[in-house]
């Protein structure tokens, strides 16, 4: 099975929205700040992985950007209100981003060879943020009064959770992944130290031993993610592939085989985009779908399988790869024998939301750049 022209197609859609000739960049789906962390991922990943060719203007375009929106004392992504072509947007401090900000100062660490200060700066302000209950305390920002924080209801914390729990994977337990990274780029102490905070809070409040999906996390009430959900699962796996903690990675192969396809996957793997509360439903008001998860639920069985003896999951790898994120990518095929769908040429090769058939696809910059990672 040959991906790199899929791959090759994901790299040009992500080309496609960081178009030279303009300052702005479109938000594809989800706010600037979290795409363009997620643009400069991708595209060196692909650039490191198959030669993917970069264009000088787009990287520049790119990084000027980039520059503008960690213009502040924590060097986060944040967005821009006093841009013009920004004022649209919603301009908040957003802990979803602390993925994305860490994915970022990591690339262009690992791969363009920068000096590491703007991540270190990034890990002490999210090191003094993160409490010892586990909770974001985002006063404690550089940046803090600056923008407003965020009121997205996934986002944010009860000020008096019920029985002190709530749900973090969609802030800093998606985090712990682009930490690691950042300290397996740069050796950096404090990295390795503010993972492992992050990775024994989500351990003991994201996850359960016997592999069960904590019942909080799927409760009607609760504004879940799945892509972040996932995503808290890798770090964890992660973070006992580095440490060799055999609990993380036994609790994580409990997780894939117990409560993800009870729960959050079904076998063909169809992955809901919420987990509790249906935010985002479909025509039928059934939860929509999307291919981000399904990309994180492959890596999980990727990495199980070759870096935790788990071979027989990449049974899992295939299946998914070929029955539900090859066909979910918009080609040129799909656009000819799909006429009614509002797609051009600047959404080849992409993904994002999707509904019952291929045929009805949505499209997300953040999702194209999941998939390509």
């Amino acid at each position: 099975m040959d991906l790199i022209p899929a791959m090759q197609r994901a790299g040009q859609c992500l080309l496609n929205w960081a178009d030279p000739q303009s300052e702005a960049l479109s938000a594809g789906g989800y706010e600037v700040a979290h795409n363009i962390g997620r643009w400069f991922d991708a595209v060196l990943r692909l650039e490191h992985t198959i030669g993917f060719t970069i264009p000088p203007e787009h990287e520049a375009k790119m990084l000027r950007l980039l520059q503008l929106l960690t213009d502040n004392p924590d060097r986060m992504l944040i967005n821009r209100p006093d841009l013009p072509w920004m004022a649209a947007f919603n301009n908040v401090i957003n802990p979803h981003n602390l993925r994305e900000t860490m994915l970022v100062h990591h690339a262009l660490v690992r791969y363009r060879n920068r000096e590491p200060d703007a991540g270190r700066t990034f890990c002490e302000s999210l090191n003094r943020c993160f409490t010892d209950a586990g909770h974001f305390d985002a006063t404690q920002l550089g940046a803090a009064g600056s923008v407003p924080f965020t009121q997205d209801p996934s986002h944010t914390e009860p000020e008096h959770p019920p029985h002190n729990w709530f749900d973090a994977t969609a802030t800093t337990g998606r985090a712990l992944e682009a930490v690691i990274d950042f300290h397996q780029a740069t050796d950096d102490p404090l990295a390795l130290h503010l993972a492992q905070r992050l990775a024994q809070h989500h351990l003991e409040h994201s996850t359960n031993e016997d592999g069960s999906v904590r019942s909080e996390i799927i409760h009607p009430e609760n504004v879940g993610h799945n892509h972040s959900y996932h995503g808290t699962l890798r770090g964890l796996l992660r973070f006992g592939l580095l440490t060799g903690q055999q609990s993380y990675i036994d609790t994580v192969a409990a997780t894939y085989r117990v409560g993800l396809p009870q729960s959050v996957i079904t076998e063909s793997g169809w992955t809901p985009h919420d987990l509790g509360v249906t935010r985002f439903p479909n025509d039928d008001g059934d939860p929509v779908g999307e291919t981000a998860s399904v990309g994180d639920n492959a890596q999980l069985a990727l990495w199980l399988a070759r870096d935790a003896g788990q071979t027989h999951l990449l049974d899992n790898v295939e299946r998914i790869v070929r029955s539900r994120i090859l066909p979910a990518q918009v080609t040129e095929d799909h656009l000819r024998d799909n006429p009614d769908v509002k797609f051009g040429p600047a959404h080849l090769g992409g993904w994002g939301a999707h509904l019952p058939a291929h045929a009805a696809m949505g499209f997300a910059l953040d999702v194209v750049a999941a998939l390509a990672h």
